[in-house]
């Protein structure tokens, strides 16, 4: 029997989050009726991705939180003399920030997407905008807020 491992090609999560992000602005875009049944459901879809790319767990935090691991260890092996393992594990930390950050910057345009398919929708159903720092309704000016 044979016991050797198929070496399984590393994801790439950021050209799986590029398409993803692509079909979901795709679909999302064909939204101009803020009465359409289904734009609910779209802007939870934009915000469930969303989530999944910058929220608590998604993959720009873990990217971020495994860069800071490779840099502690990258920091113990300096100090047991192995310069060349901390450079290679700075620069692999490195890569890992810079995953992060494309990540981070990728979310942007499905934010906006919310943002403008929640405005179609208020606007359909006379919704007035409400203030997410303290819940007023109507228009708000933010100095009166501080």
């Amino acid at each position: 029997m044979n016991h050797e491992k198929k070496h399984q090609p590393q994801r790439d999560i950021i050209k799986e989050h590029e398409r993803t992000v692509d079909a979901l602005l795709k679909r999302s875009q064909k939204f101009e009726d803020g009465h359409d049944p289904d734009i609910l459901n779209m802007i939870e879809d934009l915000q469930a991705e969303i989530v999944s790319m910058v929220g608590n767990m998604g993959s720009a935090v873990i990217m971020t939180m495994k860069a800071s691991s490779m840099n502690n260890t990258a920091v113990e092996a300096r100090a047991a003399g192995n310069a060349k393992r901390a450079r290679e594990l700075t620069a692999a930390a490195d890569e890992e920030l810079d995953k992060a950050g494309q990540i981070s910057t990728l979310a942007i345009p499905l934010r906006k997407e919310v943002e403008r398919l929640k405005g179609l929708y208020r606007e359909a159903h006379d919704i007035l905008p409400t203030c997410p720092t303290c819940g007023h309704v109507g228009e708000v000016d933010h100095g009166e807020h501080r």
